[in-house]
């Protein structure tokens, strides 16, 4: 976005979290803040750098300082109060900020973020380092996915795994809960022919199809608005892959396990499971025993855990 000197200045909207919230509320926030939302670790760790994790996030994004600024502030507010209902939060922080250092507010965080041995997430403004990896080109400005939280970290490391292992490379993967379309990039960016994305929120779809649009791959993914239901009707291409994913918060997990969600896994396919804190994962595990699946393999960051899971009949 080109800043004129004639641009409004902006409004930082920011709330300081623990781990488990962090999501939750970006996504809140990114109903109301059209230019994205961004979740940074502080005090314990960075969420930025994918060395470690930390107890609390800051979650952030920005709005227009124009006529309508107090009315999306009180909308924000009204959001936040409902979800406080559920768990306690924090009041938001509003801070303004003039138009020519609003860019540098978004941007002065970010940095290309290696993941893994094949993986490189970049951000779009940037120019990719010469290192032999793959690249995914993202807009931070997202509620989901950036690259920068563990949750997409952890389900990318897996990613890469299934696609680096012994059985080679599936033929088409679901995406559930696509969010910004980093994991479906980095498939097909790792050689998977076909990708079905899913997702709910309209604007992640429209985010997704941006992203694939900027990685020139929109021609291997299609993206549409839904999930398990949909899938088990039949309304896409896909009903069952053998690579199916989600990187959701742990409550909407076991909510499409019941929902079937495993159904949309063929026989022998694989299951990776991420968005889940340690000790929220002891339940996950056991809905998927109980449907007939085996743990393959757990990678942690922190509190969070990502799973990836075999289905044996």
């Amino acid at each position: 976005m080109d800043m004129k000197s004639d641009d409004p200045a902006w409004l930082e909207v920011s709330l300081l979290v623990n781990g488990e919230l962090a999501e939750p509320v970006a996504s809140l926030l990114s109903e109301h803040l059209s230019e994205g939302v961004v979740m940074e670790g502080v005090g314990g760790g960075s969420l930025i750098d994918g060395q470690t994790s930390s107890p609390l996030v800051k979650v952030y994004g920005y709005i227009p300082n124009d006529a309508r600024v107090q009315a999306r502030k009180q909308e924000i507010k009204r959001g936040l109060w409902h979800l406080s209902q559920i768990e306690d939060l924090p009041e938001p922080a509003f801070r303004t900020i003039e138009a020519e250092d609003w860019r540098t507010a978004w941007q002065k965080n970010y940095r290309p973020i290696p993941i893994g041995n094949r993986l490189m997430v970049v951000p779009s403004w940037m120019s990719a380092p010469d290192q032999g990896r793959e690249t995914i080109s993202m807009s931070p400005g997202m509620a989901f996915g950036s690259g920068t939280h563990p949750t997409t970290q952890l389900s990318l490391l897996i990613i890469e795994d299934v696609l680096s292992g012994e059985r080679g490379i599936p033929s088409s993967m679901i995406d559930i809960g696509c969010g910004s379309g980093i994991l479906s990039i980095a498939a097909v960016k790792l050689g998977l022919p076909y990708v079905l994305a899913l997702d709910n929120d309209p604007k992640a779809v429209q985010v997704t199809r941006s992203n694939l649009l900027e990685n020139k791959i929109q021609d291997r993914v299609d993206v549409h608005q839904g999930s398990v239901p949909e899938i088990l009707r039949g309304e896409f291409k896909l009903q069952k892959a053998p690579l199916v994913c989600a990187n959701i918060i742990a409550s909407v997990l076991q909510q499409l396990i019941r929902e079937d969600l495993t159904e949309c896994v063929s026989t022998g396919g694989t299951l990776i499971l991420s968005g889940m804190l340690e000790g929220q994962t002891p339940e996950i595990l056991a809905l998927l025993e109980n449907t007939g699946f085996e743990t393959i393999s757990r990678r942690q960051d922190g509190d969070w855990v990502a799973l990836q899971a075999g289905k044996k009949r």
